[in-house]
C-alpha cells in the first residue's frame, strides 16, 4: 500500500513538472520580459529627466511642469488640443504629433496620457515619464517594445 501512495504521488510530481516546462517553453510567464521599474530607470542624458524634479502621482506616473499654463484647466470629458512628442529612456523618439491635434479626455485615451494631461491648464508645457502600466504595458505598439517606460512632452493649446 505504501509503495502504490509514493509511486502515484511520484507520478504527480512529475506530472507537474512537465507541465511547468511545457508552459515555460509556451510562452508562459518565466519567458516574459518584467516590467521596468520608473525609480531605478537610467534614462538618456538628453531626455534631462531627474526625478527628484519631478512630482510623483499616486498612479506611478512623474510630472514636471516646465511651462505652467495660464488657460482653461484639462479635465476628463472636455477636448483639448496638444502636441507631443513619445521617447524612450534610451531617447529613441518613438512617437510624435507636431501638429495640432484635438483629442477627448476620456477613457479611449492612453491612461498616462490621460493623467498627465488633468490639471494642466491651456499654454502649459509638461514631461511624463510613464511606467508601462500607464502606456501600453505588456503589448508592443509600433516601435515601443512591451514593458517600456515612456517619456512624453506634451503641450496643451487649448481646452473646451
Amino acid at each position: 500500500m505504501k509503495r502504490v501512495a509514493r509511486r502515484a504521488g511520484m507520478a504527480g510530481a512529475a506530472t507537474l513538472l512537465i507541465a511547468a516546462a511545457a508552459c515555460a517553453s509556451a510562452g508562459g510567464a518565466s519567458s516574459a520580459a518584467a516590467p521596468a521599474v520608473v525609480d531605478t530607470t537610467t534614462f538618456a542624458p538628453d531626455l534631462a529627466v531627474d526625478l527628484r524634479q519631478f512630482t510623483r502621482a499616486t498612479s506611478g506616473m512623474y510630472y514636471f511642469d516646465a511651462v505652467k499654463g495660464t488657460g482653461t484647466v484639462a479635465a476628463e470629458g472636455r477636448k483639448a488640443t496638444i502636441r507631443y512628442s513619445a521617447y524612450l529612456p534610451t531617447g529613441a523618439l518613438v512617437d510624435a504629433q507636431r501638429q495640432p491635434l484635438e483629442v477627448d479626455i476620456d477613457e479611449t485615451m492612453m491612461k498616462g496620457l490621460r493623467y498627465g494631461l488633468v490639471g494642466m491648464r491651456a499654454g502649459g508645457q509638461r514631461r511624463l515619464v510613464l511606467p508601462p502600466s500607464l502606456g501600453y504595458g505588456r503589448s508592443q505598439y509600433g516601435k515601443i517594445p512591451p514593458n517600456s517606460i515612456l517619456v512624453f512632452d506634451v503641450e496643451l493649446i487649448a481646452v473646451r
